[in-house]
């Protein structure tokens, strides 16, 4: 999806939102599709959300830092009527013990992204030393 023209683009990332309707996995089907954008220099103000890119806006960028991933995984997972209901919160966090290390995570549902690389992550499963230093809850997108 990433090397087409924006309008092939955007009808790319529709289908694979309607392909989520029915995935058995769909939010390691997203972390899976969207690792596959190139990364480079779209960096994100993180402690600034008006900031950030909206949806649309997103989709058009070619190369993508990992929060910007983040960001896309989120926004593909709003914009499907599966999780239209769910509650989304991006925290910006650290772990107790190198709170140097920032942490850009998506909490959807019962799951974290970003914690582990590749893999969602159960809230349950996650230390007790993460501590969220700021929680963005993201607003419903239609």
């Amino acid at each position: 999806m990433f090397d087409l023209q924006y309008e092939d683009r955007l009808r790319a990332w529709r289908d694979f939102r309607n392909y989520l309707e029915e995935s058995r996995k769909p939010i390691q089907d997203t972390i899976n599709f969207v690792n596959q954008a190139p990364v480079g220099k779209l960096e994100l103000n993180l402690w600034n959300n008006s900031e950030w890119p909206q949806p649309w806006e997103l989709v058009e960028a070619t190369r993508f830092s990992e929060q910007a991933k983040i960001l896309l995984i989120c926004y593909t997972l709003q914009l499907t009527e599966r999780f239209a209901d769910e509650k989304v919160e991006i925290h910006i966090g650290s772990r107790v013990e190198n709170n140097d290390d920032l942490l850009f995570l998506l909490y959807i549902g019962e799951y974290v992204v970003g914690y582990i690389y590749d893999i969602p992550v159960p809230v349950s499963d996650l230390p007790k030393s993460l501590v969220s230093q700021r929680i963005y809850t993201m607003p419903r997108l239609q």
